[in-house]
């Protein structure tokens, strides 16, 4: 800093020689200038005093934090080791402890696991069982249920066959007809619902459709209980000649086996004729079944209610013959009054 000064004012001297300036002059610039430095100098000192204040007191702290670390640090391991060594003992007691109880508890595990399997083994031998016992029952709850279903089907069917019976004695066709096609939506092959079919079909005069329902209950009859197949036959061949089928007559009537009855053989002969027209026939063949007896055979389980209704649309010249001789084969007629009837033109 001093040589800074000097060369200063070798400076100003030089600088003032060359420009002849005054010694006085100067001295008073210098001075100034000494002046002037001074206070910078003093300025620059403060501050450098200040500067190593500051360096002092930040090793200081440096030193009061590094101690502070220190000592914290030292603090934290001594605590750590304690720890360490605490757990270290208690898990040395524990393990001990563990290890010497290892095999007893592997051995009550075992046992224990050993029961469980055992109880497993019975209870899925009872779940089995159970299930068995489960699927017969359910086996018997079925047949009960299928059993009693059929029961109560053959309940109402019962039901169904009193109630159409009740309404063709009274006489109520109609009415038995409309129960009866109710049913067989249910008893679709119900042999006896499909037998009163037939008769409500005949009682209102619908021959057709008579027809037509025989033949369908002929197919039952088969399968179910041949003994319907002979009556049956024999209201074929009656209804043919009410409609003159004389073919469907002619091809049920060669079924010899169902018309073993004599006088309704020679009923069913003569009323051919009558239909026919056949005056001459008819009272020929009326004659020759009269000449060798006194009394007709009445025929068994036979109703000549419908042939009579017949009669009563069918024109014909031997409409009273006929009647009369119907009431002969009933025993109603005397053979005297047949005879008088075959004997008018």
């Amino acid at each position: 800093m001093k040589r800074l000064l000097l060369l200063s004012l070798l400076f100003v001297s030089i600088w003032f020689s060359l420009n002849g300036s005054n010694p006085d002059t100067v001295s008073i610039v210098l001075q100034d200038s000494l002046k002037e430095y001074d206070q910078r100098i003093k300025k620059v000192e403060t501050e450098v005093k200040e500067i190593r204040r500051d360096q002092l007191n930040y090793s200081i702290e440096k030193d009061l934090l590094k101690e502070t670390f220190s000592t914290n640090y030292n603090t934290i391991n001594l605590v750590l080791s304690i720890v360490l060594i605490t757990l270290t003992i208690v898990g040395g007691i524990f393990g001990y402890i563990g290890f010497k109880n290892i095999a007893e508890l592997r051995k009550d595990y075992l046992t224990e696991l050993n029961d469980l399997k055992n109880l497993r083994n019975k209870f899925s031998e009872r779940f089995s069982a159970l299930v068995k016992r489960e699927k017969e029952f359910n086996v018997k709850l079925e047949k009960i249920n299928a059993t009693n279903e059929k029961q109560s089907s053959q309940i109402r069917l019962l039901e169904l066959r009193d109630k159409v019976s009740s309404l063709i004695r009274q006489r109520n066709y109609a009415r038995a007809f409309e129960y009866i096609n109710a049913s067989l939506m249910e008893f679709s092959n119900d042999l006896e619902l499909s037998f009163y079919k037939t008769i409500c079909l005949l009682k209102q005069d619908k021959y057709k459709e008579y027809i037509q329902a025989i033949q369908e209950l002929l197919v039952i009859a088969e399968k179910q209980d041949p003994s319907y197949i002979k009556v049956l036959n024999q209201n074929l061949a009656e209804a043919a000649l009410f409609i003159q089928n004389i073919p469907l007559f002619d091809k049920t009537y060669a079924k010899a086996e169902y018309f073993d009855n004599k006088t309704l053989n020679v009923y069913l002969i003569a009323l051919k004729y009558f239909v026919l027209k056949d005056s001459l026939g008819l009272r020929n063949y009326i004659t020759s079944y009269i000449e060798p007896i006194d009394k007709a055979e009445i025929v068994i389980d036979w109703n000549f209610e419908d042939v009579i209704k017949f009669l009563t649309r069918f024109e014909s010249p031997d409409k009273e013959l006929f009647k009369t001789f119907i009431r002969f084969l009933l025993g109603k007629t005397p053979k005297g009054q047949l005879q008088t009837e075959l004997s008018k033109e």
